[in-house]
């Protein structure tokens, strides 16, 4: 690009001006239009945001072990299960007295 501050003009440059000027004229208007859409879609739409980053995972919680007890204890207790203890079956009173065999 030659820039000339003068009006003079040649033979050969005057319809070489009007192509080039009507080439940057479009170019402006296209760079206008990007950038006009580029601000819409940045500013009035969410398609283009920061990602937020998840929180990181918290740290498992810490066990607190129990000291062992010493040997040395006087009676070894049995642990204590948290299964129930299976109950038999038992049958009423009128069941018993109707299977024992009368006697007469």
């Amino acid at each position: 690009m030659d820039f000339k501050f003068g009006k003079e003009t040649t033979d050969g440059e005057a319809p070489a001006r009007t192509q080039e000027k009507g080439k940057q004229t479009g170019m402006l208007v296209l760079l206008l239009l990007l950038l006009g859409g580029f601000g819409y879609v940045y500013f009035f739409t969410g398609l283009i945001r920061p990602q937020e980053q998840p929180p990181p995972p918290s740290p498992p919680q810490q066990v607190v072990k129990q000291p062992l007890p010493s040997r040395d204890a006087a009676a070894p207790v049995a642990p204590a299960s948290s299964e129930p203890v299976a109950k038999t079956p038992q049958k009423p009173a009128d069941a018993k007295a109707a299977a024992a065999p009368v006697v007469k």
